[in-house]
């Protein structure tokens, strides 16, 4: 017996919430432009109305988001780890190897350098900002 309520068949599905549904493309925009203006800004530079700009979105769609400008860096910089790919090449040293050279990479973009260098450095002043890093990088 499970003591997790279940859905009957017969309840209704839950109400969709109100609005506009978020832009995938806005996001995604939003996310390649915090990591420009890092690379090129640095942390004390980069603004969320300097994001909004680069992005061509409005600062309250940023802000509908992402509440603060630790969060927007946390998320820009973690998407980044999303493009690695666990490609099955034949053999676990050959899979490690793609993932490392992968990595590697990654890492050497500057908006990667740029990034990971503000939120690490930021990080020794702030515990929350520390605590988020650990949690999405």
């Amino acid at each position: 017996m499970s003591l997790t309520p279940q859905p009957s068949p017969a309840q209704p599905a839950p109400p969709r919430a109100k609005g506009r549904p978020r832009s995938a493309t806005a996001d995604q925009a939003i996310l390649d432009a915090a990591r420009a203006a890092l690379a090129e800004l640095g942390w004390g530079g980069l603004t969320m109305g300097d994001v909004a700009v680069r992005a061509g979105v409005a600062k309250t769609t940023l802000y509908r988001r992402w509440p603060s400008k630790n969060e927007l860096v946390i998320d820009a910089i973690a998407s980044l780890f999303d493009q690695l790919e666990m490609v099955d090449r034949g053999s676990l040293q050959a899979d490690m190897e793609g993932v490392v050279t992968q990595f590697a990479d990654l890492l050497a973009r500057p908006e990667s350098q740029a990034g990971l260098l503000a939120l690490f450095a930021e990080g020794t002043r702030d515990t929350e900002l520390r605590r988020r890093i650990r949690e999405h990088i």
